[in-house]
């Protein structure tokens, strides 16, 4: 008697864990295969998965080999063999998942499974990312497909074309959403948009939270958020308001945690009224004051070499050499001039070398005499202000460490 075994290592808890959130049955309902045809897209699906899990570098005409070890029936159904997995097979259910919008389907599987394991969905977390691919990648005009192309490199690799990743998960990583986006799409609308997609498709309490970086605040975004919409955020510390709050002198109240304190007051932005909370971290104000230090001397340094070049210029007049040095004070701020005084010098007419004769009309110039310092005033006072950042939502009520604890569990 012939005797084989076969090695189910942790594909038996994969197979098993894909049928009791019944993928297949949702798969098969969105995808339902016609015609005579030995595997249906559910099955399909399934092997692409148990090979995502331990042979993610194959092509796909590799699959079946992959199988070859794998006791295929017990995984997959009766009558089902490695050889049955073809690249073409494969293929087909690719193609079908696009035609039918992949991230519809994802949407449908993911209300399934809430439904099935019953987890309730306290917080929202959306943020975006991109990927760097090598290639040409050209763009089909007139193509329903995203675009491979160049944008902002999250990951510093400018010389590469990308495609962008948007994804919304709840307060346990399980993914609700997920939409691929070309490579220079913005953040700024793509995050918006995965809110009122599944906002749309699945519904929510109404005390679940959207939580997202600052790519979500802007006056437009604000404004277009759907009536209803809880939402916790990072002010970004570009706008005006948040500038002149960020180095105001606030009467912060500490926390439970030591480690934060916090200044709460009430805003109105894209006519929003809203609550903002300016957080001061000591962890992070330890991480800046390095970066803070490095960054002051190389500004100082930057303006010590300007004044260099300043004090090269002859002028016309003394107006005009006064006022060159005012305007570099202004652009300056954390430098002081240490001494700072203007001179003349006089040379003779049409380049003419020796002493001038008794009487000669002379060229007469201004130039300026200065030394620069560092500002050790203003230099400690913007560094007191490093470690702040501020969060919003349009929930005034929400106390000020819960929002922030919301925050951070992204």
């Amino acid at each position: 008697m012939l005797v084989t075994t076969r090695s189910l290592d942790h594909h038996g808890i994969v197979s098993g864990i894909y049928d009791e959130l019944e993928i297949g049955k949702v798969i098969d309902e969105v995808l339902p295969k016609l015609g005579q045809h030995k595997l249906s897209h559910s099955i399909i699906v399934k092997a692409m998965i148990l090979n995502c899990l331990g042979f993610v570098d194959s092509r796909l005409y590799m699959y079946s080999q992959y199988f070859e070890t794998l006791p295929v029936e017990r995984l997959l159904g009766p009558g089902i063999s490695a050889s049955d997995l073809t690249d073409d097979v494969l293929g087909r259910t690719l193609d079908e998942i696009y035609e039918a919008d992949s991230t519809q389907l994802f949407m449908k599987l993911a209300m399934k499974m809430l439904e099935i394991v019953n987890i309730r969905t306290q917080l929202l977390q959306s943020d975006t990312t991109n990927f760097s691919l090598h290639g040409d990648y050209e763009y089909i005009d007139g193509s329903s497909s995203i675009e491979i192309t160049y944008g902002h490199a999250k990951d510093g690799r400018d010389d590469l074309k990308r495609f962008g990743l948007g994804m919304i998960t709840n307060q346990y990583g399980i993914p609700l959403f997920a939409k691929a986006y070309s490579g220079n799409a913005s953040d700024k609308e793509t995050i918006i948009e995965a809110m009122k997609k599944l906002q749309e498709n699945i519904t929510f309490p109404a005390d679940v939270y959207y939580i997202a970086d600052s790519a979500l605040y802007s006056e437009n975004n604000i404004k277009s958020m759907r009536k209803g919409m809880k939402w916790i955020t990072r002010v970004p510390s570009t706008l005006n308001l948040s500038k002149d709050l960020l180095i105001s002198d606030l009467d912060f109240k500490p926390g439970k945690d030591p480690r934060y304190s916090f200044y709460e007051t009430i805003v109105e932005y894209g006519g929003i009224k809203q609550k903002w909370v300016v957080v001061h971290s000591s962890e992070m104000q330890k991480r800046k004051d390095v970066t803070f230090e490095k960054k002051i001397k190389r500004i100082v340094k930057e303006a010590q070499k300007d004044l260099k070049d300043l004090k090269k210029i002859k002028f016309a007049c003394e107006e005009d050499a006064r006022a060159s040095l005012e305007r570099w004070k202004r652009e300056n701020p954390h430098c002081l001039l240490e001494t700072a005084e203007i001179s003349t010098i006089s040379k003779r007419e049409k380049g003419k070398r020796g002493r001038p004769q008794k009487n000669e009309k002379l060229i007469v110039h201004y130039v300026i005499n200065a030394e620069a310092i560092r500002n050790e005033e203003i230099t400690l006072n913007e560094k007191e202000y490093q470690g702040r950042f501020i969060i919003s939502s349009n929930d005034t009520n929400l106390d000020a460490e819960k929002m922030l604890d919301h925050y951070k569990n992204q």
